[in-house]
């Protein structure tokens, strides 16, 4: 909901929400005069780093729109990665550039080799992985700039968008 305050020259539209929301900036129409941005205006948002770095579980649809936006550096994906799932750590991946692809080969234990997923299709910071039939399949996405930290997201059978959040991969150090 959004609340309407002042008249035709200078209107303000501030969000209503619950009284428990935790509220950040304004938003102003009618005028070029920024307002600073309040505790009373916005519901409070973490940023897709931000979540990251606390192990939340992150909105698909977020994680993409932030690392399309992100400038594309190889440092960012390659090197040795903790894979976990639910905060538990249950693999290990050694991602590569390989001429145009991106290669993470999963092991298990750190020994012994479960996966090995190519990609050759990049939007920005997000690389998109194919299926069978080659069909999407999901994103291997750069959720952290600064700690580089990566996830996969899922695909549903028939959209066009990501779906869930499968897993973090983290650099170990």
């Amino acid at each position: 909901k959004f609340q309407q305050v002042g008249n035709n020259s200078h209107t303000v539209h501030r969000h209503i929400a619950p009284s428990s929301a935790l509220l950040k900036s304004q938003w102003v129409s009618g005028s070029s005069m920024d307002i600073p941005p309040t505790k009373n205006s916005m519901p409070f948002k973490d940023s897709v780093p931000d979540q990251a770095r606390a192990g939340k579980s992150i909105s698909p649809v977020d994680a993409l729109q932030y690392a399309r936006k992100q400038p594309y550096s190889p440092e960012d994906f390659t090197g040795c990665r903790c894979v976990s799932w639910g905060g538990v750590p249950v693999a290990w991946s050694y991602n590569c550039i390989c001429g145009e692809c991106l290669c993470y080969p999963t092991f298990i234990l750190g020994l012994i080799p479960i996966l090995c997923f190519c990609t050759t299709e990049r939007e920005g910071s997000a690389w998109l992985t194919r299926g069978k039939a080659q069909t999407k399949s999901g994103y291997f996405v750069l959720l952290d700039k600064e700690k580089k930290t990566l996830g996969l997201l899922g695909m549903g059978p028939m959209s066009d968008q990501p779906e869930c959040f499968c897993c973090y991969c983290r650099k170990p150090c």
